[in-house]
């Protein structure tokens, strides 16, 4: 898959920006091997990739290389630049929406983001309302999936640890019917 279908998503402009292994999930009951973040230059680029003669059955040899696979796409509305470095911890949060309280999850990363510049965190990205790939045609894409750079492998046990958090905590719960939470380290190629 990756000697044919790369190489061919780079002729219309796709690029890998980094791969971040999984140190730890310490929220959620699904485990990814990796997360790999790729870009393209623009939708219509996307879609002519998928446009493609080749593309059906290299796509179709998904199934066989992944016992599980989930892609998430958004479409970012300004540029964004990515760069993961070998000496920050990253964390995946994905996020289900509770129908009955749908803005509290939104209210919580509205008042955490503070605590986080105090921990020295900073959220890279937010992928609102993404599209989902995945093997299983039922599985439903979260409402967000939110990346964050922490300065520090002890960043989350420090804004735990705030007396303030306690209160926001109480926003995801309520916020959110299902919640995964990752930690992740850069992949360094050697």
């Amino acid at each position: 898959y990756y000697r044919d279908a790369i190489p061919l998503a780079q002729e219309y402009g796709f690029k890998n920006l980094g791969q971040l292994s999984i140190e730890k999930t310490l929220v959620g009951d699904f485990s990814p091997g990796a997360f790999i973040i790729g870009s393209w230059p623009s939708q219509k680029a996307m879609q002519a990739f998928e446009q493609h003669p080749k593309w059906p059955s290299l796509k179709a040899t998904r199934i066989q290389a992944w016992e599980e696979l989930k892609l998430y796409n958004d479409e970012v509305q300004k540029p964004v630049s990515l760069k993961f470095s070998e000496g920050k911890t990253y964390s995946a949060a994905f996020a289900w929406t509770n129908p009955e309280n749908p803005n509290n999850y939104f209210q919580y990363l509205d008042k955490v983001q503070p605590l986080l510049e105090k921990v020295g965190a900073r959220f890279i990205i937010k992928m609102v309302q993404p599209d989902l790939e995945a093997h299983d045609p039922d599985a439903k894409p979260p409402q967000q999936i939110t990346f964050v750079e922490w300065d520090s492998p002890d960043g989350l046990q420090k804004l735990r640890a705030m007396p303030e958090y306690a209160q926001l905590s109480k926003l995801l719960r309520s916020g959110t019917l299902r919640f995964e939470f990752h930690l992740l380290k850069p992949r360094v190629h050697s």
